[in-house]
């Protein structure tokens, strides 16, 4: 057979199927060798980084801005730089622009200038402090959008898996569009077979909630002034049906110095 010839990536090569294992053993494996400098630094790369994206909410922006110079240090020696650094106060990233090299200060992807960005599925936006849903429209004919078009089983099934909610904000959205599918499989369709009549009245409610959806926009942050709450309060509701069953959470939260009452959506 001749001679065995052995290769070495030198970099994560996007798409291979060992490359999302690789990378979050190198991350996790540089954390606890700078554990001891930066125990909570090492600890948020563990516990706050999802595949590629670092997010943590922060109750100073002194504490922002050591928690994020470490994180940067530590990733950095494993090859993993950050970009498109964001927060809602600009005075947290003043420190990472004085320790930012002049080349990476000069890359456009160092700081994003946008007030709005795409994160795990969401759109944050960092001027009102909020988060909102985004279906990836594009990704589907303008037909099969606007129910000119019925969709076969894969397209209902395509959809379903096009909405990205991890926090489950939007579970009325994806339950609905499960229940669509789910339609489809109890009538034992076929893979291309074009969907009925009473589906496809469920498939027009599908995307008309999804449109809806995407206008909502959730707070941040549930408690801005732990001062002036005298009383928080945890309410959740259930309920259940043949198809499914549900529960949802909100923080009650009562403002002693206003007399005022908020409630804030958990999940």
């Amino acid at each position: 057979f001749g001679k065995v010839h052995i290769y070495e990536s030198n970099v994560l090569i996007f798409g291979l199927v060992t490359s999302p294992y690789c990378s979050q053993y190198i991350k996790n494996l540089i954390s606890y060798e700078f554990e001891q400098d930066f125990p909570e630094a090492a600890h948020i790369i563990r516990s706050q980084i999802y595949v590629d994206d670092y997010v943590k909410t922060y109750k100073t922006i002194h504490e922002a801005q050591s928690r994020t110079y470490e994180v940067r240090t530590i990733l950095k020696n494993a090859g993993f730089n950050l970009v498109k650094l964001k927060s809602n106060y600009e005075e947290t990233l003043d420190l990472v622009k004085n320790y930012a090299t002049a080349q990476e200060l000069q890359n456009a992807k160092l700081f994003s200038q946008e007030n709005v960005e795409k994160l795990l599925g969401y759109e944050i936006d960092f001027k009102n402090d909020t988060l909102s849903i985004k279906f990836p429209w594009n990704k589907f004919s303008k037909k099969l959008i606007r129910c000119d078009k019925r969709p076969t089983k894969k397209q209902v099934l395509k959809v379903t898996m096009s909405i990205f909610d991890p926090l489950g904000l939007f579970e009325y959205v994806t339950s609905k569009a499960k229940l669509v599918y789910h339609q489809c499989i109890a009538n034992k369709m076929d893979w291309y077979e074009i969907i009925d009549d009473r589906i496809n009245a469920h498939w027009k409610k599908l995307l008309a909630w999804i449109a809806q959806a995407e206008k909502i926009k959730i707070p941040r942050v549930y408690i801005e002034d732990e001062k002036i709450i005298g009383k928080t309060q945890l309410v959740t509701f259930t309920d259940a049906s043949k198809e499914m069953s549900c529960c949802c959470s909100y923080i009650r939260l009562i403002d002693v110095m206003n007399q005022q009452i908020s409630v804030r959506l958990i999940g």
